[in-house]
């Protein structure tokens, strides 16, 4: 081999030994450089949107939230939701438009508050505690204001008679690896706006693998057209019993005391159910929700005792949710439109990105 060559060939090889250490390096990334990437962190968009059509027996509203549509196909909502996380500090900004938004935000209907869902900003200082001021929604109750967050597509007498929303702050703290615990102070139940009569409620959660139970608690004065002042206590229970088949329990109870609409200076409502759910295959899940409403006092303003079931399919096709359900309501006083019962055949399409 010539010397021409021989020197081509050493500053070949002198070459390829520099050049792969440094795309090593370019490939490895200094701790620094790392943890400055692990915070810029990329907008987190979500969201869903549902419609749905229902029968009624009764040629009536259903008495619980969302699904008041009868004999016709109805609009439910989009929703779209932005956050971001960069470690100890977060936001969320959560966008509702359609009947579930004017429902959730009854108090605020016309106003551009009622679009908003949830708004809020949390600061974690620790691994153990979280502050967050904002608005956001309840935390009583087994069911979600989102469709594709529910098993069951029609809601139940707890949720549409608990509150929606909180407007306020709250501290979350971690007590161990399997309790926690949040404290919040909050403006009257369902607004937005600061009147001068705060709400103070908190939460006792315990989640042991399958098992989850939340004990939740909310007392103050609240808008002078509901009640001068209430208290809800909330119990919440979950335990998947196998990999398919899961277990759900909500009981709920209200007191008002010095209500304007009841003229009484105490009264109460109860709510008790039961849910059941049992995944089939990988794309069907059966969910049944047994219920009895106690409102004879007429804190909710139905004065009357109701007892309900709701038997629901979702067949799932991707992120799509076919959801057809079948609904029994049945009652002592003629609640709909002169009936004492009323049965509703539904189906509903859930996307959700």
């Amino acid at each position: 081999m010539n010397s021409k060559w021989t020197k081509y060939l050493c500053y070949m090889v002198v070459t390829l030994l520099s050049y792969v250490p440094l795309k090593a390096q370019q490939a490895a990334p200094t701790a620094i450089e790392a943890k400055e990437e692990k915070k810029d962190t990329p907008l987190s968009i979500t969201g869903q949107v549902d419609a749905y059509y229902r029968f009624s027996s009764a040629d009536a509203p259903c008495l619980t939230s969302y699904t008041s549509g009868y004999n016709s196909f109805n609009l439910g909502m989009a929703n779209i939701a932005l956050s971001k996380d960069l470690g100890k500090i977060s936001f969320v900004a959560d966008m509702m438009f359609g009947p579930r938004a004017e429902a959730t935000n009854y108090s605020y209907a016309g106003n551009s508050l009622a679009f908003i869902k949830q708004l809020y900003v949390a600061y974690k200082p620790t691994e153990k505690v979280k502050f967050t001021i904002g608005n956001f929604m309840t935390y009583f109750g087994y069911e979600l204001v989102e469709a594709s967050n529910n098993l069951n597509y029609s809601m139940s007498y707890n949720y549409t008679n608990g509150p929606f929303f909180h407007t306020g702050m709250k501290a979350d703290f971690a007590l161990s690896d399997n309790f926690s615990a949040m404290l919040g102070v909050f403006n009257p139940t369902d607004t937005k706006s600061f009147d001068g009569r705060p709400n103070i409620g908190g939460q006792l959660a315990y989640v042991n693998g399958g098992f989850k139970a939340y004990f939740n608690v909310i007392s103050g004065k609240g808008p002078d057209s509901f009640a001068t002042k209430a208290a809800v206590i909330d119990l919440v229970a979950s335990y998947q019993v196998t990999p398919k088949f899961g277990l759900g329990l909500n009981l709920t109870n209200k007191a008002a005391q010095q209500t304007e609409i009841l003229k009484t200076d105490k009264a109460a409502w109860q709510g008790y159910i039961v849910y059941a759910n049992y995944a089939a295959t990988d794309n069907f899940t059966l969910a049944a929700r047994g219920e009895y409403f106690n409102d004879s006092k007429g804190v909710a303003l139905l004065k009357d005792k109701i007892t309900a079931f709701t038997l629901s399919g979702v067949f799932k096709v991707d992120a799509l949710s076919i959801i057809p359900e079948v609904r029994f309501d049945k009652g002592s006083t003629a609640l709909w439109k002169g009936k004492k019962s009323d049965t509703s055949l539904l189906l509903a399409a859930v996307y959700k990105f």
